[in-house]
């Protein structure tokens, strides 16, 4: 923030108490001065000496913003200060306070009439009193910018644990409803019907090892999807195993139809991905895709990692998108795209669209790393 938007941003609210704070300290100052002179018996005027001594404090309001934007940019809380930023702090200050000692001095031998008959000699002792009278004025309200500064800072540090938990919160909500999206899958009556039937099927004619094999994948993706997984990320080995459950049961009910090509680099296993992301994926693919043909179609699923990005596409052959597919996505794609928002901000990309040879679909997703 500049010094500009600070003063822009001050408000009327701060303004109007710094003027009440420094009419106070003026009627207080102008007492005590006033109590001074009858003691030395000098012929005076408490409110002359009020008015003379506006000009000082209404100086000290205009700066004062100033002063509090210096210690909000060099905040003395800090664990490790730099020399180099505390001796910018201290030059400034020092600045600061001898230039307004010099003005206000200035401008009270101006205001007596006495600036044309002094030396610099007579000057300097009324100086170093100022001087130093202006240093108290200085360190004061440096204590009052560090209190305020040190104040803030523990307000944005306790609002960004508060997002923090609330964005962590969204996210296991999310994950909870992609989990139950996945569960809603398994357990709808039509997906259980094609794979038990499946395994009617292929135990009826025969092929019951078969059977016995689809019948384990069943229960090994239930059971993945019922054990829950609070953590958000996870090794990109399990997703791809869910994926292998997922796709062995379609691949017995269109054992024909369905194909099924994986490249994945050797580096990738061990790297964190969101938790189910591929999930919904691939039954989109599935679902959409081959589900929608007669004709054998080609499921490719193909991870690398380039630099520090984790790169993920995955094809099906099939029925293309239509051109309005933006406004009829399903809750697990658009829970899905909602998730990478909230773990991944706008540094990941996700693109669904048509292949360039128009026989499928591909979906491309790039997560840093």
């Amino acid at each position: 923030m500049s010094v500009l938007k600070f003063y822009r941003d001050f408000g009327r609210r701060n303004w109007g108490l710094l003027a009440c704070f420094y009419l106070l300290v003026n009627t207080v100052v102008s007492f005590q001065y006033y109590m001074t002179a009858l003691k030395s018996r000098a012929n005076t005027n408490w409110l002359i000496l009020f008015v003379n001594e506006i000009p000082v404090w209404f100086l000290w309001l205009l700066v004062t913003p100033l002063i509090l934007f210096l210690n909000f940019q060099f905040p003395w809380g800090e664990k490790q200060i730099k020399l180099k930023k505390l001796l910018t702090h201290l030059f400034i200050s020092f600045v600061l306070v001898f230039c307004l000692s010099n003005i206000v001095l200035a401008g009270k031998l101006i205001n007596m009439g006495y600036l044309d008959r002094w030396t610099l000699k007579a000057y300097f002792p009324y100086f170093g009193y100022r001087f130093l009278n202006d240093c108290f004025i200085f360190i004061f309200l440096s204590i009052i910018g560090q209190l305020l500064s040190s104040f803030e800072i523990r307000r944005q540090h306790e609002i960004r644990a508060l997002q923090a938990s609330l964005k962590n919160n969204q996210l296991n909500n999310q994950l909870t409803q992609a989990q139950l999206q996945a569960l809603k899958l398994q357990l709808s009556p039509h997906f259980l019907f094609n794979t038990l039937n499946t395994i009617s099927s292929l135990t009826m004619t025969g092929q019951k090892e078969h059977s016995v094999a689809v019948t384990q994948n069943l229960s090994a993706f239930l059971r993945r999807t019922l054990d829950f997984e609070g953590e958000q990320l996870v090794p990109l080995q399990k997703e791809i195993e869910f994926f292998d459950l997922y796709l062995q049961i379609e691949k017995a009910r269109f054992p024909k139809r369905l194909q099924i090509n994986k490249e994945i680099s050797d580096d990738c296993y061990h790297l964190k991905v969101p938790n189910l992301i591929l999930q919904p994926l691939v039954e989109n693919a599935v679902k959409h895709g081959i589900g929608k043909t007669k004709a054998a179609g080609m499921i490719r699923l193909k991870i690398q990692r380039i630099d520090s990005w984790l790169n993920i596409l995955l094809s099906n052959e099939g029925k293309i998108l239509d051109k309005d597919w933006e406004y009829k996505l399903n809750v697990g794609l658009a829970n899905t795209i909602e998730r990478l928002d909230k773990i991944y901000g706008n540094t990941y990309i996700f693109q669904l669209k048509n292949k360039d040879d128009q026989t499928g679909v591909e979906c491309i997703l790039n997560i840093p790393l």
